[in-house]
This record gives structure tokens, sequence and C-alpha cells, in this order.
């Protein structure tokens, strides 16, 4: 992984949206601008400990591909969510990339980030 010698615990990709879900989305949120679009591609990334989760950050971060990064390790959510999140640009898509450690994903998993969505 980004030739930094990482196994990652888990690495999943969401089921791509449709393009018909996609449509819909550009249209009700980003009154037709498809350059809004930004989370076609989810991928979420489990890692083993905190050296890991700093590495691939910072190796992400080099690569100048990051438009936009919000530290939710430092910052969780008001449900406890405590995750990175990422939009990376991969062959001209932005990617929605959420990098989760092992030791915390029990409790972000606990039902509150339902909760959460609800509210925003």
């Amino acid at each position: 992984l980004l030739g930094l010698r990482l196994f990652p615990t888990h690495l999943s990709f969401q089921k791509l949206m449709g393009k018909d879900e996609v449509q819909e989305e550009i249209e009700e949120r980003f009154n037709g601008d498809i350059s809004a679009m930004c989370d076609i591609v989810k991928a979420n990334l489990v890692l083993k400990n905190e050296a890991q989760v700093k590495a691939v950050v910072s190796g992400l971060l080099a690569t100048g591909k990051v438009l936009v990064f919000r530290n939710g390790f430092a910052l969780p959510t008001f449900s406890g969510v405590r995750e990175a999140q990422m939009k990376v640009v991969v062959d001209g898509f932005v990617c929605d990339v959420k990098i989760h450690l092992l030791s915390l994903l029990a409790h972000n998993n606990s039902g509150l980030e339902e909760h959460y969505n609800f509210f925003c």
C-alpha cells in the first residue's frame, strides 16, 4: 500500500452507486454540476495501529491528490466516531476514503452513526 509495506487488516470498497442514483444526486444536491460529485467510489481501510494510520495519511497527503482531509481521530463526530476521512483524486475521479483504527472500530460500529446520519 503506497509502497510503504503496510498490510491493512481490512480494505473494502462499498458498492458503486448506480447510474440513476448518481444522476439523481447530481441533480438534487449539485444542481446538475457533475464536477461536485465526489463519492461515487468509497473505500474503507482498517489499520492495526497508530503508526500505520500516520504512515497512510502522510503518504496520501504527500501525493498532492488529497482535496479534503478531516482528522476524525482528533475531532470525532458528536456520536464518538473516530476515523480519518479524505477526498482523493484517483484516475480523474474523486474518491471518498475512510481510514479506521482496528481498536476503535467496535465503538465506531456501535449504532451511533445511524443517529449521526439522521441529523446531518
